[in-house]
């Protein structure tokens, strides 16, 4: 029998997208070492293919199935009965293709990949960066970042560890949250407060003041460096408070002591609940307390309250104005 001559004309549909998306596609029958070796190869190789994967379900203790971070349907979780229109969806957008990419390790001897074709085309460089497994950090990149964090915005550590690493890709999102998990792990389960008294109590002298919620309304610190430099050198107090400089939107004073070539030092500061005379009182009572000297001149600005607890606390000592 003579065979059919081969038929001509359009591809079919399904062909087409199968040519047109077919790359990115590992070796098949690669063995590996370990499941975390597995993935890690995949991890990187789709990233250098334009694209992502990430853990599906079904996986397990001897299997390990990976699909295309574009894999699956969005769902709308905002679904709320309506007596017009029984479905209300909202105006949002969604990576999700329906990707059916799929790659599955058997952990064996003879592992094997099964794999699917992708249905989209590769993701450029920019939109890349949308993607949170291409901006995963190393633990010394996290480690570099949690030190930025702590003295620069988030916005602006990207810039510098862009100058030191070109490949940085982090955003000031990822940023935020290395900071945050630093933080959580230095407090080892304990509040803010709890370890901000902790750590007082080993190298600074300190002193508190809390309300009937037994939270704190007034803070006292300095530390033994301060004290012998402004029992020293106490011929004169500047006084003087800054405003919204911490998250509590504490008022807080600062007080600045002189030593010989007018060069200057933090003698104490306070964090104060507000800025009437009972809280400069208090302030000014702890400072007293700490020192236990008289300086002959305080320097201060126009504040009625600071001047009055001044007169309350040191009568003999000069109030002059700063200018």
């Amino acid at each position: 029998m003579a065979e059919l001559p081969p038929i001509e004309g359009p591809k079919p549909e399904l062909e087409r997208e199968i040519e047109r998306y077919n790359y990115g596609i590992p070796q098949e029958n690669l063995i590996f070492e370990s499941r975390d070796a597995a993935f890690e190869y995949l991890h990187d190789f789709a990233l250098s293919n334009g694209y992502a994967v990430s853990k599906a379900q079904g996986s397990d203790s001897m299997k390990l199935r990976l699909k295309c971070h574009k894999g699956g349907q969005f769902d709308n979780r905002q679904k709320r009965p309506d007596a017009l229109e029984p479905t209300i969806h909202r105006m949002t957008a969604s990576k999700l293709t329906g990707c059916p990419f799929l790659l599955t390790v058997n952990c064996r001897v003879d592992s094997k990949w099964y794999l699917s074709l992708h249905n989209h085309p590769p993701t450029g460089p920019e939109a890349m960066v949308g993607i949170s497994k291409f901006r995963q950090l190393s633990k010394e990149q996290q480690d570099r970042v949690a030190t930025l964090g702590l003295k620069l915005p988030p916005r602006k550590v990207p810039l510098v560890m862009q100058a030191e690493d070109p490949q940085f890709q982090a955003i000031a999102k990822d940023v935020s949250n290395v900071v945050a998990k630093a933080r959580r792990e230095k407090l080892g389960g304990k509040s803010p407060i709890e370890y901000l008294f902790n750590y007082l109590k080993d190298s600074y002298r300190h002193a508190y003041k809390v309300d009937s919620f037994n939270r704190v309304t007034h803070l006292f610190v300095t530390f033994s460096g301060a004290i012998k430099l402004t029992k020293l050198h106490h011929g004169v107090i500047v006084l003087d408070s800054t405003y919204k400089t911490n998250r509590y939107k504490m008022p807080l004073l600062h007080g600045v002591g002189v030593i010989s070539g007018y060069k200057t030092f933090t003698s104490f500061v306070v964090f104060m609940r507000g800025e009437t005379q009972v809280d400069y009182s208090w302030a000014i009572g702890a400072m007293k307390q700490a020192f236990d000297v008289i300086p002959p001149v305080f320097l201060t600005d126009c504040d009625k309250s600071l001047m009055a607890a001044l007169t309350t606390h040191y009568p003999t000592s000069a109030n002059d104005l700063c200018v």
